[in-house]
């Protein structure tokens, strides 16, 4: 399996809602862990309610248990090519076509 590079943004109310300490933690774990389709687990869900950790919905989402107030979930996006992704986001300078975006449950 090769390193990929993705664009990482999250929502400004995962930013307003989940501690600092919390975020950082499910940023960090969602960059070692999301993966293209057909490689691994291309969505997560970060549950208070989780105990451990399972995979589900055919082997692409990964469920996490999480110390954040609300359940949280990170999105792999595709854009099939990195042109596309530059379109899509207005910034040139990107070198990935992979969009990752972490979010509350209520904000997907």
């Amino acid at each position: 399996m090769t390193a990929q590079h993705y664009f990482l943004t999250t929502t400004s109310q995962f930013l307003r809602t989940v501690p600092p300490e919390i975020a950082s933690e499910i940023l960090n774990q969602t960059l070692d862990r999301i993966m293209p389709e057909g490689e691994g687990q291309d969505f997560i869900v970060f549950s208070p309610e989780a105990r451990d950790e399972r995979i589900e919905d055919e082997g692409r989402t990964l469920i996490l248990p999480t110390k954040a107030p609300r359940k949280c979930y990170a999105k792999l996006d595709d854009f099939g090519s990195v042109e596309a992704l530059r379109d899509f986001s207005g910034l040139p300078a990107l070198h990935t076509q992979y969009l990752v975006t972490v979010m509350l449950a209520e904000d997907y």
